[in-house]
């Protein structure tokens, strides 16, 4: 994904460099810490009854004007 930076910014996915990339070190480091990040929200979301509350009413409104467009 390209929020998840395993080489340089002027690389390209689907190519040989990117799966090389895709089986380093960085990308294994890069990857643990996007892992991290989710689960510590997936936890937040399941702690907190107010967070997942305003979470519904954004990703409602969203898909609400999703549908309009």
């Amino acid at each position: 994904h390209p929020f998840v930076a395993i080489m340089d910014p002027d690389g390209s996915d689907h190519t040989p460099e990117f799966a090389t990339a895709a089986a380093s070190d960085r990308a294994r480091r890069v990857l643990l810490a996007a892992t991290e990040a989710l689960a510590c929200t997936a936890v937040e979301l399941l702690l907190s009854a107010e967070l997942r509350e305003q979470a519904w009413r954004e990703h409602g409104g969203s898909v609400a004007a999703a549908a309009r467009r």
